[in-house]
């Protein structure tokens, strides 16, 4: 039976208009799974990785030796996602550094969950799936996308990515 696709497909991310095989610049943003704080806190303007988030922060500085093609930019690990600007050579796509970046912390947490026997009682997937990306066009946007990131820890307070901010809010409004 053929299989009815017109309500299971998504809706890509691409710019159309792009050659992701051309190399170029790009700001990206991916979550943890349910946006489950799973990296770490953030305390005053600081990020205190967890565990989970110290693999994921030495997977992403690690990334270039598996894609020479590749130059790290901006990046942070926040409690519950990733920021990171990278530059990447003709030769290489984003999403194979992308999904080999996020294949390979979860593989990291995984071992980890194993080695500590905590597998059985810990959720191993660390990732929602798919990520957000943008093509940075030019160094104003360039400098832009350096701010955010480099501001995105003492902006948390007030981040929506920030769970403990939305369950503040609707504690306030069932208390109206």
């Amino acid at each position: 039976m053929p299989t009815d696709n017109t309500n299971h497909h998504r809706q890509s991310i691409r710019w159309k208009n792009w050659n992701y095989a051309g190399g170029g610049s790009y700001f990206v943003t991916t979550c943890s799974r349910n946006r489950v704080h799973l990296f770490g806190k953030v305390e005053a303007t600081q990020v205190v990785l967890s565990d989970v988030g110290r693999y994921v922060l030495e997977t992403w500085e690690a990334m270039p030796e598996r894609f020479p093609e590749m130059e790290l930019d901006a990046y942070q690990v926040m409690p519950n996602h990733v920021h990171a600007v990278l530059h990447l050579n003709r030769g290489v796509e984003l999403g194979d550094v992308v999904g080999a970046f996020k294949s390979l912390a979860f593989k990291r947490h995984y071992d980890w969950l194993k080695d500590t026997g905590l597998l059985l009682e810990v959720e191993a997937k660390i990732w929602q799936s798919n990520y957000w990306e943008h093509v940075i066009r030019d160094e104003s946007e360039l400098h832009k996308c350096r701010v955010y990131i480099e501001n995105n820890p003492a902006n948390w307070a007030e981040d929506e990515e920030n769970l403990n901010r939305l369950l503040a809010r609707m504690t306030e409004r069932k208390s109206r």
